[in-house]
């Protein structure tokens, strides 16, 4: 610590003259020491301040480092998964080509069935699809649409079809085409609208295709058409879009791809469809 000017004034005052100028000396030295040594002390303390600003950037770079690392791991590991799942739909989207192959010369056969059995025999035809379904569900059908319309019906199923519904489809003049197989359910509810488009192909008036199992006929169902539109949908449910029901949306993207089903995937689905020659290349 430095001297009080009196202090150190009576300190050499009170020396001997030849010794006054040195103890002047050691007292000014003293005082450079200890101004030197508190810069040293401020000088540390600024520069402890700034290597603990440096540990601690440090340790965040390192939490960091760490945290990118965890990230990188993950994202290694989803890749690995998405390249299993490749791999899984590659092996699938071969399988459905084949399969799709399959059914196009299953419907080649189909429609060669129907060329040479009978020709149209009105403007109208009702074509639908049944598999597995019971007489009963035949009755509820056919019985009904009877009452109030006599044109052709035909009815795409399998081979395993018993004898009993045959025999009532003929006694009700309804056209069954029972070679049809189903290897993949879905693949087949898709290319069902390709059998009917080749059915439609041979008729000059509408076309309805329905399902049978949910159908219920109060009327003619072509009574009331207009001959200026050549495709009519009937929509079955607000509740219910093409992009929120699973079918409709599993169809859409399946054949059009992601963009085509958000254009019109806010639309509502449908269920009966009038459509005729015309429209089915549209």
């Amino acid at each position: 610590m430095l001297l009080k000017a009196n202090e150190r004034k009576k300190a050499v005052t009170n020396s001997k003259p030849e010794n006054q100028l040195l103890q002047m000396n050691k007292l000014n030295g003293t005082a450079y020491s200890t101004i030197c040594n508190e810069r040293q002390v401020i000088q540390n303390a600024s520069k402890f301040k700034e290597d603990s600003k440096l540990l601690q950037e440090n340790l965040n770079l390192k939490a960091e480092q760490s945290k990118l690392q965890g990230e990188h791991s993950k994202l290694v590991a989803e890749h690995s998964k998405l390249k299993e799942e490749y791999s899984k739909f590659r092996n699938l989207h071969v399988k459905l080509e084949i399969e799709h192959s399959s059914m196009q010369q299953n419907i080649s056969h189909q429609n060669e069935q129907i060329n040479t059995s009978q020709e149209p025999s009105s403007d109208n035809v009702v074509m639908s699809v049944s598999l597995g379904y019971g007489l009963e569900i035949f009755k509820a059908f056919i019985l009904p649409l009877r009452n109030h319309y006599h044109g052709d019906v035909i009815i795409l199923t399998t081979p395993d079809i018993n004898s009993t519904i045959r025999e009532f489809c003929h006694r009700h003049k309804v056209q069954l085409v029972p070679n049809m197989t189903v290897k993949h359910l879905g693949l087949f509810l898709a290319e069902r609208f390709a059998w009917y488009k080749d059915v439609c192909q041979r008729y000059t008036g509408y076309c309805l295709a329905i399902d049978v199992r949910d159908v219920f006929f109060q009327a003619n169902p072509f009574k009331n058409m207009r001959p200026d539109i050549d495709l009519v949908l009937s929509e079955e449910s607000r509740s219910q879009t093409i992009k929120s029901e699973k079918w409709n949306n599993m169809w859409m993207s399946g054949c059009y791809g992601n963009n085509t089903l958000e254009q019109i995937g806010k639309y509502h689905k449908t269920s009966l469809t009038w459509l005729t020659k015309d429209s089915t290349y549209t």
